[in-house]
């Protein structure tokens, strides 16, 4: 179902922007939302026994396998988009307006979620709509919460070859939740996401990134210096990973806004795209490390 709607959602994305400069098959786009999609369940939930583990040190997972031996499920990390597709979809509408996403709020999320979309759910309570629910003025998770990267995915995939458009999206609906570096964030990802309908050049996919950011932001700092240290270690992720937690905990002793904020783990996203040369398993089994 969610690959049907997200399907649709492209195309209709594709029939009204201007014509288009490479043309994409209709299977290859499918395949690579498949692709998407079943990669974010996977890594997402393979991911969990890993989470929190590893901050004063790196990881030291040498092999991974992708399993989903006990089935599949979804949770916030994955899942809030979907609502917003299913009202896009029904509604026509590619920018639903506040008070609708907040009748989808109250509809359908209201249970195992934490930090940003916490609060910005008991703000919804109150009669506060979109965007005050995700400003900083509000919201006091909205200025560093991961909710910037793990609610892009599904703007890059409804946007195949269209990085600008995706990241328009990702504004429209990640002020839901998350203001300031966490939008630059989702813009970011989903522009990355959109432009990887194109090209296996990873090189070319962080440049629709980085060309997606307000060039005096924070994450545009952070992807160009993950980008350097890379460079100047390719074969040493440990070095990376050193340089990351060096520059980029800003708040030692394994504060909250480090394990849940976009810069640090941010950085160790690109970082492991980086180290896992387009490879998902090798990608996967660095984001864990």
């Amino acid at each position: 179902m969610i690959l049907r709607i997200v399907l649709t959602l492209s195309v209709c994305l594709a029939l009204a922007a201007a014509p288009p400069a490479e043309r994409l098959p209709v299977a290859v786009v499918a395949d690579k939302i498949r692709g998407g999609l079943l990669g974010q369940i996977i890594a997402n939930l393979n991911g969990l026994k890993h989470e929190n583990k590893y901050i004063a040190e790196p990881g030291n997972v040498e092999t991974y396998v992708p399993s989903l031996s006990e089935g599949g499920w979804t949770d916030d990390d994955t899942d809030v988009e979907w609502v917003y597709l299913f009202g896009m979809e029904r509604s026509g509408v590619l920018t639903l307006p506040p008070a609708r996403i907040s009748e989808l709020w109250k509809a359908h999320i209201n249970r195992n979620i934490w930090c940003s979309h916490k609060y910005l759910r008991q703000l919804m309570n109150l009669g506060i709509d979109p965007p005050l629910t995700g400003s900083v003025h509000l919201n006091p998770w909205a200025g560093f919460n991961l909710s910037g990267q793990f609610v892009s995915e599904s703007w890059g995939l409804i946007a195949p070859g269209m990085p600008r458009t995706a990241a328009r999206l990702s504004v429209h609906y990640l002020h839901t939740s998350v203001d300031g570096e966490p939008v630059q964030a989702a813009q970011m990802f989903s522009a990355m996401i959109a432009t990887a309908f194109l090209t296996g050049d990873l090189n070319r996919v962080l440049d629709a990134g980085a060309a997606s950011m307000d060039p005096k932001s924070e994450m545009t700092k952070v992807l160009a210096d993950v980008r350097q240290w890379y460079a100047q270690s390719p074969r040493d992720w440990r070095a990376t990973r050193g340089q990351i937690k060096a520059k980029y905990t800003l708040w030692p002793g394994d504060d909250i806004r480090d394990r849940n904020g976009v810069l640090l783990n941010g950085a160790a996203t690109i970082a492991s795209l980086l180290y896992g040369h387009g490879d998902f398993v090798e990608t996967v089994r660095h984001a864990f490390n």
